[in-house]
């Protein structure tokens, strides 16, 4: 991977824990880009997996994703719809401030479906053969800058998305047995009819 000024992307990671923090990551003021342009998501996995070739650590123990200081709009815009408008699991805490949501809070899905976190699952994603099949169990966003000493600042947001323990990737079948023979589902007898009509 090439060298990068630290300005630019500056990530922590903890083995221990197997969190990966993601501080500083502006692509866009990166000018010692390849002509073919990576993905944001893809930057923060090369950079996580270099981190753990020199450390000798596995990228599969990865379970805590932190994106630290959202300044991004969308995001921030979905959190404080999120925090406006959705149930949260748990609500904010005196002197701590954070909500938790999980998958039964619309909190959860505006938050995972906007930039930054959208970016986070498209990591997961595009990386599962390296990391194993996961689905996020929670998300939590603080009220601070600083991970270590929360603040009041409320100009930024910390997300914090928790994941599951490695799971193996659901295979649903193709087609159920209905007697001797195979009867499709619903959608793809429609579509096999269709198709027969068509043909004719």
């Amino acid at each position: 991977m090439r060298s990068h000024d630290p300005d630019i992307y500056s990530n922590q990671f903890n083995w221990r824990d197997g969190a990966m923090i993601l501080k500083e990551n502006f692509k866009a003021r990166d000018r010692n880009l390849p002509l073919r342009r990576l993905f944001p998501s893809e930057v923060i996995w090369q950079c996580y997996q270099t981190a753990a070739r020199e450390a000798n650590k596995k990228t599969s123990k990865l379970r805590i994703i932190v994106r630290h200081s959202v300044e991004n709009e969308s995001t921030l815009n979905a959190i404080w719809h999120a925090a406006r408008n959705s149930t949260c699991t748990q609500d904010e805490v005196p002197d701590l401030g954070y909500k938790v949501y999980t998958d039964v809070d619309d909190g959860f899905y505006a938050i995972l479906g906007s930039t930054n976190g959208a970016s986070m699952m498209r990591m997961l994603i595009d990386h599962k053969s390296q990391i194993g099949f996961r689905t996020v169990e929670r998300v939590v966003v603080l009220r601070c800058v600083n991970i270590e000493q929360l603040t009041e600042r409320e100009k930024h947001r910390t997300i914090l998305v928790e994941l599951s323990a490695k799971r193996n990737i659901p295979h649903p079948p193709i087609f159920r047995r209905a007697g001797p023979r195979a009867e499709f589902p619903g959608s793809c007898q429609r579509l096999c009819a269709v198709s027969r009509v068509t043909s004719e």
